[in-house]
């Protein structure tokens, strides 16, 4: 390669500039970041931030590789996290959960989800981590339980697409798995299946 010639605008750094410049970067990065944590443990102080025991289950499935979709501030423990929101903490990949075309087939071992509603096309999402699992992968997601809503509640917000009931996931679950347990906890849906 031939390098053409340099653009008179552009400033020369000395190797101890770019250092400074590339440190003074990172700090405001730096300082992005505890902004954001601060944010999350002010929720958490101030009890805005729930469901801790969805997450503690959720992490239950966390062995091996896997994604937590949806991941928000609160990745799970050693998960890869994948969100289609940029200000969010958790996430390593910044897209759909639906949409997984990064990932090889069947090299997951797990895939959590604990906004699994905000999915427009539930079958296209289950069949698209099904296809990532490894055989005998496992998923675990969690969805608002339609049952437990008012039509005045306002529940499809915009980011919740969906509502569902345990009879319906258990349909969709059936029909790409071929297995699935699926019970209530308080207003949620907790599903799991198996490739």
């Amino acid at each position: 390669m031939k390098p053409l010639s340099e653009c008179p605008d552009i400033k020369k750094f000395s190797r101890e500039e770019q250092l400074e410049a590339i440190k003074s970067r990172l700090e405001i990065r730096r300082a992005y970041l505890n902004a954001k944590i601060d944010r999350v443990l002010r929720q958490d102080i101030n009890k805005t931030a729930s469901g801790e025991d969805i997450r503690a289950w959720m992490d239950s499935f966390a062995n091996g590789v896997g994604l937590d979709i949806c991941c928000g501030n609160y990745l799970t423990e050693g998960a890869i996290g994948v969100d289609s929101a940029y200000n969010v903490l958790g996430n390593s990949f910044n897209f759909q959960g639906d949409n997984l075309a990064g990932f090889p087939a069947e090299s997951m071992d797990y895939i959590v989800c604990n906004y699994a509603d905000c999915f427009d096309n539930p079958l296209k999402v289950l069949n698209e981590w099904k296809r990532v699992l490894k055989v005998g992968g496992k998923i675990a997601f969690v969805v608002s339980n339609a049952d437990c809503y008012e039509a005045s509640d306002n529940m499809l917000n915009g980011k919740r697409l969906f509502l569902y009931t345990p009879h319906t996931i258990e349909l969709y679950l059936m029909k790409v798995f071929g297995n699935c347990k699926v019970r209530t906890h308080l207003s949620m849906i907790l599903a799991t299946a198996i490739k």
